[in-house]
């Protein structure tokens, strides 16, 4: 088994730290095998935070993760879905006292062992008010999934995009905090990367744009035998005003991808979001 993880060293104009080396030459595409998604879901109360770890069974490894909360009502941000080894570990904060009861779910996508997986992240840096990080797969490799953290945030950040490339070669992650929030916080994006495979998508569905309380989009189905092997999502407009509410494979037949956003409170001006899915044969 060869699994790595790369640390970023170097800090750039904009106060980003970028891990990994930019994508290279790529090697030989194959055929990578269907993958397997598990869950776990968290106690259902009006408990704050919820956190739950979803593993890989035995002999398997993580390729991507995501997370998703049931009810919540705009209460609750997804403030963390962390890439381990064999583990993906959701974490979730009300960022305002709620009464109502709410669960928190992780998903994790995982692959042979064999597979020569390397989880890389970027640190990010900015304002108080706003930061992003953009980590990139080491060269001869792809991105096949995402994930981000926010030490520090405590409920009071939301991220606004987990956006993977189109070349499948790095991803952006960014967060604002909330409600004019100056607390110490940070930003780290994650990347797992592998060798290329022969058929490479990335599938995109946007919501419509509005005013709405919450929205919800899935995408079309991956095409032919490709499975959702990552996931991602964006809010587009109402920053640090609308929250991340599910980043996922819509189920574990990991066909398609869900994102879905909650506004909390009243937000000035019309928003969307968007899903990504990184599909793989």
């Amino acid at each position: 088994m060869r699994v790595h993880r790369r640390l970023g060293t170097a800090a750039v104009a904009l106060g980003v730290v970028v891990s990994g080396v930019p994508l290279g030459a790529a090697a030989p595409a194959r055929a990578v095998p269907v993958p397997v998604g598990t869950s776990s879901t968290s106690t259902y109360n009006s408990g704050s935070p919820k956190f739950d770890t979803a593993g890989c069974p035995a002999g398997q490894i993580v390729l991507s993760g995501g997370g998703t909360i049931t009810d919540g009502a705009g209460h609750v941000v997804l403030s963390d879905v962390i890439l381990g080894r064999t583990t993906v570990t959701v974490m979730a904060y009300e960022v305002t006292a709620y009464s109502g009861n709410w669960s928190v779910t992780a998903t994790a996508v995982c692959g042979p062992e064999e597979e020569d997986v390397v989880i890389t992240w970027a640190t990010g840096s900015g304002t108080t008010a706003a930061k992003s990080a953009t980590v990139y797969c080491p060269a001869g490799t792809k991105l096949y999934g995402t994930g981000y953290e926010l030490p520090g945030a405590d409920g009071q950040v939301f991220p606004s995009a987990v956006r993977p490339d189109d070349a499948l070669s790095r991803v952006t992650v960014k967060a604002d905090a909330h409600g004019g929030y100056t607390g110490d916080w940070n930003l780290v994006a994650y990347a797992a990367c592998a060798k290329p495979a022969a058929h490479m998508r990335l599938l995109t569905a946007r919501s419509a744009t509005g005013p709405a309380a919450a929205k919800a989009v899935t995408t079309e189905a991956c095409p032919g035998l490709a499975h959702v092997h990552g996931v991602g999502a964006e809010i587009s407009g109402g920053h640090g005003d609308v929250i991340l509410a599910a980043m996922t494979p819509s189920s574990l037949a990991l066909t398609r991808s869900q994102a879905g956003a909650h506004a909390h409170g009243r937000v000035a001006e019309d928003w969307s979001v968007t899903s990504y899915a990184i599909c793989s044969t």
